[in-house]
């Protein structure tokens, strides 16, 4: 068993050589690592020299191709607006499996900072993700930026798929959290929903379909030990793995 294990990573190893090869053909790879997590793609941060770059090497099931793809536009897109996404360098296509090469990114997953954080240091973590939020919503929406299996066609489908969305989160929170958490849900869906009544003009705009504190990161700029300095990091990381950006268009 400790044999075959330790044929499938050196497998992986070969594999993740020759995507970043592929990408950067003069490159010396210096070091690999595999992160932790990931649903249903193997993911892996790379440092290179020539240039000097530290990557992310995904391998994804044949079947996430097109998902994969779009989540390229998207990032390019959001990185021609100059919001913090990662750039990516190469797509492998292949029968079974693809690959892509990307940027990986800098910093700490804000789920993780937030464990230890003070509340100040919380507040700007919330306030700077919610400026990152705003420019995305300010952005146009092209063509190609759509959810592959909720998109709406109209704001009474919207509300219509929310309040379904809604039943179905109070009941699973209902079979996994105490109630005092269940009870905090039913309020808090219960303003979104009196506010869905009380504005009837809605617009479509770009959205991250996940946008929570394990799918950002957060990094302190400068050499400044104060905490006012940290940013939000736009990425999304797949059970904190996958660098991606999974987008959809709701209102």
């Amino acid at each position: 068993m400790v044999e075959s294990k330790l044929m499938e990573v050196n497998s992986y190893q070969e594999k993740v050589r020759g995507a970043i090869q592929n990408s950067f053909p003069k490159a010396d790879i210096c070091s690999i690592l595999k992160f932790s997590g990931g649903l249903t793609s193997s993911v892996y941060k790379v440092g290179i020299h020539n240039p000097d770059k530290i990557l992310a090497v995904k391998f994804f099931p044949k079947k996430l191709e097109s998902k994969v793809e779009k989540s390229i536009q998207i990032s390019n897109y959001l990185r021609e607006h100059s919001l913090p996404a990662p750039q990516s360098y190469g797509l492998i296509k292949d029968d079974t499996e693809g690959t892509v090469v990307m940027d990986c990114l800098s910093g700490q997953v804000a789920s993780e900072i937030w464990e230890t954080a003070s509340i100040e240091n919380q507040q700007i973590i919330l306030t700077n993700s919610g400026i990152v939020l705003k420019k995305i919503h300010d952005l146009k929406i092209p063509s190609f930026w759509n959810h592959q299996k909720h998109e709406v066609a109209s704001a009474k489908e919207w509300v219509d798929w929310i309040s379904l969305r809604i039943e179905k989160y109070l009941i699973a929170a209902e079979e996994n959290l105490d109630e005092e958490a269940v009870d905090f849900l039913k309020q808090a869906f219960k303003r979104l929903q009196n506010l869905y009544e009380l504005h009837q003009d809605f617009r479509f705009v770009p959205l991250h379909w996940d946008y929570h504190l394990w799918n950002i990161n957060v990094e302190k700029r400068g050499q400044s030990p104060l905490i006012k300095n940290y940013v939000t990091i736009f990425a999304c990381l797949d059970n904190h793995a996958m660098q991606s950006v999974d987008m959809c268009t709701m209102y």
